[in-house]
């Protein structure tokens, strides 16, 4: 299944739940996580772990290692120092290639940052959104 129709899929899941029931809601709750509700949740909710079942079905869930660094942050209590948080890891050298609409893109990692296309970047992301014209990650555009 190509992503238009995913994406397609999910929009059609979307606007079925609000022709949903609670009890509809109640039931589909139940499927996934194998009890009842809690006590006085709103039908609003229900919709909202609905969609949200939807859109990881449609696109996938994270990345056990993204999955392990949040949950270690829950249980510091956010005391974790932004440092500690493993980055990908890219040295000077390296070079990053994606394809990305049916063209080659390659960037140096250098000394000051990133280069492409005879410019220095401080960032991938600011590469990867001159690429795709919207804001993307770069370390997760160039699957890192």
């Amino acid at each position: 299944m190509n992503s238009n129709s995913k994406g397609h899929n999910l929009a059609c899941a979307l606007r079925e739940v609000a022709d949903f029931s609670r009890d509809d809601l109640v039931q589909h709750w139940q499927s996934q996580y194998g009890r009842l509700p809690p006590k006085g949740v709103k039908r609003k909710l229900l919709a909202r772990a609905y969609a949200h079942r939807q859109q990881l079905r449609s696109h996938g869930a994270l990345k056990p290692t993204i999955r392990k660094q949040l949950l270690k942050l829950v249980r510091t209590g956010f005391e974790t120092p932004s440092n500690s948080i493993s980055k990908p890891a890219v040295s000077e050298g390296n070079r990053l290639v994606r394809d990305w609409q049916g063209k080659t893109y390659v960037v140096d990692v250098i000394p000051e940052g990133f280069r492409w296309q005879d410019r220095t970047y401080k960032s991938l992301s600011a590469i990867a959104t001159e690429i795709t014209g919207t804001r993307w990650s770069g370390p997760r555009f160039f699957g890192l």
